[in-house]
């Protein structure tokens, strides 16, 4: 808390369904070493759960602080924000500018839900490529003012073209999904110490909800909101 003065910028790092068993498992094997630099340098919750059982319902209590938005809906697609100020209205007023970048592209009602959570935005962008989503994370890091970045990267989720492969071990599958996600965080890292704005800038990791590491039949395994599980609901928080 003594350098919280210190602090000129903000990323919140959104960590799609990576809960602790993967976390350490995959930080013992080297695939997560971003992640585990910051969990090892930072601020670490071991008891840190989520109740979240699905993506917008992790942002909107995330943004919000509080589970009142998406839980006390009729559903995920509706749900009314009312007059509510966020996390990113509160450090407006404080002088920052916001910004949102997430990959790949939602679209739909997810997209929908996802511009009233992130009411208040500067920028909010979905990209179709990674290349373009790294882009406007560099360019809002260069620059001059203050800033609060909400990173999403869910390429996690894609694994459609690996569940029904045979050849694909659980442990292979674990480290496809993860993998990319550290990347980005390492991107972060570099560009913040490119633009010397490392010591100054708070780093946010949260997971949304775990995962059942495709130990179970349904979906062929891959399911992370039916059940309050411990692999569902122990998940990372480190600043």
């Amino acid at each position: 808390m003594e350098n919280q003065s210190k602090i000129e910028n903000v990323i919140i790092v959104h960590l799609e369904s990576l809960n602790e068993d993967i976390l350490w498992k995959e930080c013992e094997t080297g695939v997560l070493k971003n992640i585990k630099y910051l969990k090892d340098t930072g601020t670490y919750y071991a008891n840190y759960y989520s109740t979240a059982t699905s993506t917008i319902m992790a942002m909107s209590d995330f943004m919000f602080g509080d589970r009142m938005a998406c839980e006390t809906s009729a559903s995920l697609q509706d749900f009314c924000l009312q007059d509510k100020k966020n996390l990113f209205t509160i450090l407006e007023e404080l002088g920052f500018q916001n910004f949102v970048y997430m990959y790949p592209e939602f679209r739909g009602a997810d997209l929908i839900n996802a511009n009233k959570i992130f009411k208040g935005s500067k920028k909010f962008s979905c990209a179709n490529r990674y290349e373009e989503f790294l882009q406007g994370i560099g360019e809002t890091i260069s620059q001059n003012d203050r800033f609060c970045m909400y990173v999403y990267d869910w390429t996690s989720l894609n694994v459609n073209e690996y569940i029904k492969n045979p050849d694909i071990t659980l442990e292979k599958l674990c480290v496809m999904r993860y993998r990319h996600i550290d990347e980005t965080v390492g991107f972060l890292l570099d560009a913040l110490q490119k633009s010397n704005k490392l010591s100054n800038t708070l780093l946010v990791l949260f997971g949304d909800h775990g995962d059942e590491l495709y130990a179970g039949g349904f979906h062929y395994g891959f399911t992370h909101a039916i059940e309050p599980l411990y692999s569902v609901i122990k998940i990372l928080f480190a600043l």
